[in-house]
């Protein structure tokens, strides 16, 4: 993510760096691997919110963090329950400027107010790999690589329209000003709604 003169970047081993973009030297670094040594990458792009940055690890969950330090101010994991040893990969962070949304492999997609508190969460049917979320006026859409496309009610989580073309989807679905919906299937098809 950029804001203004700062990059902030995470790593495979766990680490979100916040960058001076003009010279490239870091303001800080903070681990998000929590108490894992597995599958610790920060892969989702972080998101920055007022004086807060969110980011995510594989195994730590959604973490939001000071913009100037670096320390961590709160942390939201995820697990299934039935297998706490099991944690899901994010896909991405999505936010309106009030609320987070994530999408977490085999689990489903979670709304998290900006405090840390999980306002919803949508389980997942078949699960599979998560893309990143897009929030458009009042609608999410999200997807998972075997479930499909959702078109969620943002405040809610309640589905609103299902889209399954019968492979999945994995890319993240893209959504153009006017409400031009694009999405490509598992199998290579390109997909286009109006959500108007």
């Amino acid at each position: 993510a950029v804001d203004n003169e700062l990059i902030y970047s995470g790593f495979s081993n766990g680490t979100l760096v916040e960058l001076r973009k003009e010279t490239g030297t870091p303001a800080w670094s903070t681990s998000l691997k929590g108490d894992a040594d597995r599958f610790v990458d920060v892969d989702a792009t972080p998101v920055v919110v007022g004086e807060r940055v969110y980011a995510s690890s594989s195994s730590g969950g959604v973490y939001a963090l000071d913009k100037t330090t670096g320390l961590i101010r709160w942390r939201v994991p995820f697990y299934d329950v039935a297998q706490p040893s099991s944690t899901g990969n994010v896909g991405g962070i999505a936010t309106d400027g009030k609320t987070l949304y994530v999408s977490v492999a085999d689990l489903g997609t979670y709304a998290i107010d900006l405090a840390g508190n999980v306002l919803w969460r949508v389980g997942a049917k078949d699960g599979g790999e998560p893309a990143a979320p897009v929030v458009w006026n009042e609608l999410l859409v999200y997807s998972l690589a075997r479930d499909g496309m959702f078109i969620a009610d943002r405040r809610t989580g309640e589905t609103l329209e299902y889209f399954d073309p019968g492979d999945g989807t994995s890319s993240s679905p893209t959504v153009t000003g006017d409400g031009r919906l694009f999405v490509m299937s598992n199998r290579g098809i390109l997909y286009a709604f109006d959500l108007e």
